[in-house]
C-alpha cells in the first residue's frame, strides 16, 4: 500500500510553484481586523497552512505578510505573538485583544 509520503502519490496542489502557493495563502489571509480579532475563528490561518506539509510550512514561514495580524485573549500567553513577531520580517504587526 502506498502512503501519503510516497513520491508517486502527488496531488496537483503539491506541484504548484512557491509564487502561486504564496498568492493563494495571501488571498486566504483575513483582511479585516474583525476577522483577525474573532476569538471564535480558532487557529490563525497562517498557523493552519504552516501545519499542512513541509512545502506549505516552508512557504508560509517565508511569507511575512501571513504573520502581520494576531489576536490575543486575556488569558493567552505571549507565545503566539512572539512567533508572529519573529515571522513578520520587519512588517508591522497588528495585535488585537
Amino acid at each position: 500500500m502506498q502512503g501519503a509520503s510516497d513520491p508517486k502519490m502527488t496531488t496537483p496542489i503539491s506541484t504548484l510553484p512557491v509564487e502561486i502557493l504564496s498568492s493563494i495563502f495571501i488571498a486566504g489571509t483575513p483582511k479585516t481586523s474583525s476577522t483577525i480579532a474573532d476569538p471564535l475563528a480558532g487557529t490563525p490561518f497562517s498557523c493552519v497552512v504552516a501545519s499542512i506539509c513541509h512545502h506549505w510550512r516552508h512557504t508560509a514561514i517565508n511569507l511575512p505578510m501571513l504573520w502581520t495580524g494576531v489576536y490575543m485573549s486575556d488569558s493567552q500567553t505571549l507565545v503566539l505573538p512572539k512567533l508572529f513577531i519573529g515571522r513578520t520580517g520587519g512588517l508591522p504587526l497588528d495585535v488585537f485583544m
